[in-house]
């Protein structure tokens, strides 16, 4: 897991990534630092994830369940995003709205920044 996180800061130092989108099981071993958000698509049932992905304190980290029965499976956890439909456009919204708010809070810690210089 070393070798995906080490490859994934050498993504992030070299191109302006907006978002990581991830699938796999094991995501929570390789979780880039902080920074970037990462939407997490969960494909398995509930049980085959480790529990702690619930309770992952990560900032911008969203869990995000492909069907109404997963999303109920869950336990309660502030990184799931609400229930959603399953075309592309609701998909591509969610991402569009996670972006967004990144680019937001970039701003507005630069825009602190620079006030503190000044």
């Amino acid at each position: 897991y070393e070798q995906y996180r080490y490859l994934m800061d050498k993504f992030l130092e070299q191109w302006p990534i907006d978002i990581i989108h991830m699938h796999g099981v094991d995501f929570h071993e390789y979780l880039p630092r902080p920074g970037v958000p990462v939407m997490i698509t969960l494909h398995l049932p509930v049980h085959w994830y480790p529990s702690e992905i619930f309770k992952i304190e990560r900032p911008q980290t969203y869990l995000h369940c492909v069907s109404t029965d997963q999303r109920e499976a869950c336990p309660p956890s502030p990184c799931l995003l609400p229930e959603t439909g399953n075309s592309i456009p609701e998909y591509l919204a969610i991402y569009a709205r996670l972006v967004t708010e990144a680019r937001d809070r970039e701003r507005t810690s630069q825009s602190a920044t620079f006030r503190l210089v000044a």
